[in-house]
């Protein structure tokens, strides 16, 4: 398994201070080549003086539950996640669907490790999900092939990402692995994609519950204490703001945004809220970053992370 893989990589370098990095689509990088991903900026452009070994172990649709379980996964390997960056966005505290389980990829791997939790992260109202064909199909493909699909996925991902690393190092060819094209989101025509429910509801108005009736609270709390007197960076990605106006001009969206900025800052440990701070010119999409974009947010998360100020705090 690519776990195994990674320990062995950082017993044979004897590596101390590796950095673990954990998130979603915007970490991994989606949707160009693993190359252009912020962490291959910071490898390639702000390490040189101090050179640091940054394991980028993010995936797509991971869920703040598939963080803290990909944590349990790594102490199971003897993996350390002493210093630590992760990444949330504003999506991450949308309430869920009663029928919706709060992880993506791992929720059998936490039944093993946290039975409390995973018993947590179960949907609510199995029976409250909507009758219909599609969704019936649907949740069959989530439960019943998918788990198989995600199993692969992920290690194969993983291992190419290290086939990857080490093709860099020796000067070797890496292959394109890009998820798809990376164009400015104004070149597209993008009214079809506003008026998608997934969107309206990552982007929705109602009242946040941040307590720990919110799971994705629950378990980003579950992190957070994971990480006691560890060196942690959580990471707000942001959002396009020209593409997404007629969202987040709404009193309420802006009221949660308020809120979550709080929430996180108050939090023991470092907080980026990086909202607003890339231009919308670098989005090809609501969320997703071109690779002049990816360079801005590997500039931001390693100028917080190594900040000296942040290190002696």
């Amino acid at each position: 398994m690519a776990l195994e893989a990674i320990k062995r990589d950082i017993s044979a370098k004897q590596l101390q201070d590796y950095v673990i990095v954990l998130g979603d689509s915007v970490f991994y990088g989606s949707p160009g080549k693993s190359e252009d991903a912020f962490t291959a900026v910071i490898d390639k452009e702000l390490t040189n003086e101090h050179p640091r070994q940054i394991y980028n172990l993010s995936l797509p649709a991971s869920q703040i539950g598939d963080i803290y379980a990909m944590l349990l996964k790594l102490d199971q390997y003897g993996i350390s996640t002493n210093h630590l960056i992760f990444n949330v966005r504003y999506a991450s505290f949308v309430p869920r669907l009663s029928y919706e389980s709060a992880l993506f990829w791992w929720l059998d791997d936490l039944r093993s490790v946290d039975p409390i939790a995973y018993q947590r992260s179960l949907p609510s109202e199995e029976t409250a999900r909507p009758n219909n064909l599609y969704v019936k199909f649907k949740g069959e493909l989530e439960q019943v092939i998918l788990p198989y699909y995600r199993l692969y996925a992920y290690r194969d991902y993983l291992n190419e990402a290290l086939n990857h690393a080490w093709a860099r190092g020796t000067g070797g060819v890496i292959p394109s692995d890009e998820l798809g094209p990376s164009i400015p989101w104004y070149e597209k025509d993008t009214s079809d994609a506003l008026e998608q429910l997934e969107i309206k509801r990552a982007f929705s108005d109602a009242p946040f519950d941040l307590s720990e009736r919110n799971v994705d609270i629950y378990f980003l709390n579950k992190i957070i204490n994971h990480q006691k007197m560890k060196d942690t960076l959580i990471v707000m990605t942001g959002t396009n703001h020209s593409l997404m106006k007629s969202f987040i001009d709404m009193p309420g969206y802006q009221e949660n945004a308020k809120r979550i900025n709080e929430y996180l800052s108050a939090l023991p440990v470092q907080f980026l809220n990086l909202e607003g701070k890339v231009p919308d010119n670098l989005f090809t999409d609501h969320t997703h970053l071109l690779p002049e974009g990816y360079r801005e947010l590997g500039h931001f998360v390693w100028e917080a992370f190594t900040n000296k100020e942040r290190i002696q705090s």
